[in-house]
């Protein structure tokens, strides 16, 4: 996905990758004073009755 902010120079690309009980989602961004990628951030599903 692109989000694109509206009438600003700033967009950020995110993916979604998902495996068996897990999604990980990696986010970079076009403009930015720190890093242009962001950590992975990781979900994973609880087993059933948690």
């Amino acid at each position: 996905m692109v989000w694109r902010f509206v009438e600003t120079a700033f967009c950020d690309t995110v993916s979604l990758q998902f495996t068996g009980t897990e999604v990980r989602l990696d986010r970079r961004v076009n403009a930015n004073a720190g890093p242009m990628t962001r950590p992975t951030m990781i979900g994973r599903m609880l087993p059933a009755g948690s």
